[in-house]
């Protein structure tokens, strides 16, 4: 990433790393820290509040979670810069450089955050179709697998209209190829 930037000044790197509610796991903080001290320039950091390792509690909202996932993120950048020198105004605080991911490649601003749901159509981003999926496929690598289900629990769907990440489906409405709607706490897609 270094390189790049060296040879592209004009370029603006962004990283996209998975986020808890309680903010940057290691395992991201360490690709932030790795970036940082090759003295990539990152000009923000996508978070992807999207699929949190435990549903919401009782009474809260995944967008609950998701603005306490932004804050403990902002907290963790305010004290992670300094560290690499990197000095943040105090007009251009740390919420300068993050934003939210909802859905894979579809940042969204923390001021519109609130009770939105999830866009049926794709971020903009020029791409061929299956683009992304063919760049990440080019990775290699391996996971060690196992065989063991022990303590496996079956996901229960959650059926509650309110936490619906994309509009309920009616019946009387007819939707394009592609569309995507929520049933009894499932997701369908338009053929």
């Amino acid at each position: 990433m270094a390189t790049l930037e060296k040879d592209d000044p004009g370029l603006s790197v962004w990283l996209t790393l998975p986020v808890e509610p309680d903010g940057l796991q290691d395992d991201a903080q360490s690709v932030i820290k790795e970036m940082l001290n090759d003295r990539v320039s990152i000009a923000g950091i996508n978070v992807m509040a999207m699929d949190f390792a435990t549903a919401p509690a009782a009474g809260s909202s995944m967008a609950a979670s998701a603005e306490a996932a932004l804050s403990a993120t902002q907290g963790q950048l305010a004290k992670l810069y300094p560290t690499y020198g990197i000095k943040l105004r105090q007009q251009e605080p740390p919420w300068a450089h993050l934003d939210v991911v909802d859905q894979p490649r579809q940042p969204v601003r923390l001021a519109v955050l609130g009770n939105r749901l999830l866009s049926n159509t794709c971020s903009g981003t020029p791409q061929s179709a299956m683009q992304f999926s063919q760049l990440f496929g080019k990775f290699q690598g391996s996971a060690p697998a196992s065989s063991s289900s022990a303590g496996v629990q079956p996901a229960v769907a959650d059926t509650n209209p309110a936490d619906a990440p994309y509009p309920l489906w009616n019946a009387s409405t007819s939707y394009p190829a592609g569309y995507k709607v929520v049933e009894n706490g499932e997701i369908y897609q338009a053929k």
